[in-house]
């Protein structure tokens, strides 16, 4: 398993990955949208004019989440291919390529012995399909790639091999670094653990920070952390990791971390099972045997820092970054996904880096040992590239459509209520509603309180004419969760067609209270105040409409019919 000894090696290695990876994902090339998809690309109204761009930068309320350079990619893809899902698919597995390249490149320049192993283990590994084949995932890929150019333009400033002390650096690659980061930082805030990484790797290559090191990354630590609060607060507050789906104690939050980092390691290590939704596991903070897995994991970090005078600060740094880089995903901050499942094979994407690459020097040690001369070991490499690019190629099959990964994920995690709903609303919206109320009940039965399943069942009995049915199901799903905007927004729909106007309108600025920007209430509501000769009231609710979607015909039709009236209702007129 020797290493490259020249550029045009470098080079033609890197061609061999880009190759491997690109091979991999054939499958995700031919796939279309799944979950989340239509919020961040094909009913994104952001991505449909100029204007959209401006928000995406200037007000973070108007996508799902605020990463502008994720959105800002749609945005010009959106012109380049329309709606067509394989130019978004294809740029992710482009972008996972080139990121797998230049961790190549960061190995070599650290002078990593299994540098190629490394950034093949990176390539290939399947646990990364959900990243790379899931569109909506454009935030890790691309902040990923980000990240790896921050950390390599900056470790070139800090030269970690440099034991100089007064040795100057150049203000402009450092402050290029930054650049970088930034922009990291605005395709997922995960990265901002990336000055700490900074940090760890200078340790291991010389054994201490210096001080002129820890003043040079303080630029860093402050815009990663003001991102991160920003982030949180935007998590609670927009997209609604909020209440007792999140309310656990810090000793509750200390067994999911555990927990959570030997689940990632061993989807590592063992790449079996993947799923897109993984069974939600209890957490009990009375029961003991729990405790095991935060105390194994702090005792496994104080052992490979005792032994580091023995086996090398590798393991120890690895480990290091490894826990550091998850932080963000471990249960310590709310995170929405975590409504469903403590992990997700997407959360360890950037994480997964430095145990692979302990994982690549591993397999190196032992297969030095047992092979002789550079083609038996360069065949090695091949055997592991081909089972992992099989593997990657099978997973990739999962996410084929929104139907087969709620079938798959069933499949493995048959209690997934969130999944069978979620398959539920989709046969619902095919007309399969025999087979979509089965799934939708079963949701229910599962969790009880998955108020969402509570709004699909509303859907469909109101589908099928049993409007007090109907109604209740909705009632049910906002005492579960008051804030739900679309239950508010369906039961609002009701009362108008009842001609319960007052409890239409008060479920409507509900629903906007709750989600701002949402279109259907801001437009029904403008609508139904018209109506009503209520007429400023509803040129506030129009222009409160126009704000987030000035290209809509109807909003502008509207505004001018309220317009008129207020000519022929003023003194003048």
């Amino acid at each position: 398993m020797s290493e490259p000894r020249s550029g045009t090696s470098t080079t033609a290695i890197s061609a061999l990955i880009v190759l491997a990876v690109l091979v991999s994902y054939v499958p995700a090339m031919r796939a279309g949208y799944v979950w989340d998809d239509d919020a961040y690309v094909t009913r994104n109204e952001q991505l449909r004019s100029p204007a959209g761009l401006a928000r995406i930068w200037f007000v973070p309320s108007a996508t799902p989440q605020y990463y502008p350079a994720v959105h800002t990619s749609f945005w010009l893809e959106y012109r380049l291919w329309g709606l067509a899902p394989a130019g978004y698919h294809a740029v992710n597995i482009v972008l996972h390529a080139l990121s797998a390249v230049l961790l190549l490149r960061l190995l070599l320049f650290l002078r990593f012995p299994a540098a190629v192993l490394g950034a093949l283990l990176f390539a290939l590994h399947p646990v990364h399909v959900e990243s790379v084949a899931w569109i909506t995932e454009r935030k890790n890929v691309l902040s990923g790639l980000f990240y790896l150019a921050a950390l390599f333009v900056a470790l070139r400033w800090f030269d970690p091999d440099d034991t100089r002390p007064g040795e100057k650096r150049r203000a402009r690659t450092l402050a290029w670094a930054y650049l970088l980061f930034l922009l990291a930082l605005l395709s997922k805030s995960v990265t901002a653990t990336l000055p700490v990484v900074i940090g760890i790797v200078l340790y291991w290559k010389r054994g201490a920070l210096r001080r002129r090191d820890i003043i040079a990354l303080l630029p860093f630590l402050a815009t990663g952390a003001a991102s991160g609060l920003f982030t949180a607060y935007l998590e609670k507050t927009h997209v609604g990791a909020a209440g007792m789906a999140w309310a656990w104690s810090i000793p509750e939050r200390f067994l999911i971390a555990g927990r959570a980092l030997w689940f990632y390691v061993g989807k590592l290590v063992w790449p079996s099972n993947l799923i897109f939704v993984y069974p939600r596991w209890k957490i009990d903070g009375g029961t003991w045997w729990q405790y095991g897995f935060p105390l194994s994991a702090a005792a496994a970090v104080l052992l490979l820092w005792r032994l580091r005078a023995r086996i090398g600060r590798g393991p120890f740094a690895a480990v290091l970054c490894y826990g550091i880089t998850l932080f963000p995903a471990l249960g310590f901050l709310a995170v929405y996904p975590m409504r469903y499942s403590f992990v997700a094979d997407h959360f360890q994407y950037l994480a997964s880096i430095p145990i692979l690459i302990l994982i690549a020097f591993s397999l190196r040690a032992l297969f030095f040992r047992a092979v002789r001369g550079a083609p038996a070991r360069a065949a090695g490499i091949g055997f592991v590239a081909l089972l992992l690019g099989v593997l990657t190629w099978n997973q990739c099959g999962a996410y084929k459509d929104e139907e087969t990964l709620w079938r798959a994920t069933i499949a493995r995690n048959p209690r997934s209520s969130m999944a069978h709903n979620n398959l539920g609303v989709l046969l619902m919206r095919e007309g399969r509603v025999e087979e979509a109320g089965e799934h939708i009940l079963k949701a229910i039965r599962i969790d009880p309180t998955n108020h969402e399943a509570f709004a699909a069942r509303g859907n469909l009995l109101a589908r099928q004419g049993m409007e007090d049915e109907a109604i209740e199901s909705y009632r049910r799903s906002l005492e579960i969760d008051p804030h739900y905007a679309l239950a508010a927004y369906n039961l609002g729909n009701m009362y108008r067609e009842r001609g319960e106007t007052e409890k239409a309108i008060d479920l409507y600025r509900r629903a906007i209270a709750s989600r701002e920007g949402y279109f259907g209430p801001l437009l029904n509501l403008s609508l139904l105040l018209g109506s009503l000769d209520r007429w400023d009231e509803a040129a506030e609710v129009c222009a409160e409409a126009i704000r987030f979607f000035p290209g809509d015909e109807r909003l502008s039709d509207l505004r001018i019919e309220i317009e008129k009236h207020r000519e022929e209702s003023s003194p003048a007129g």
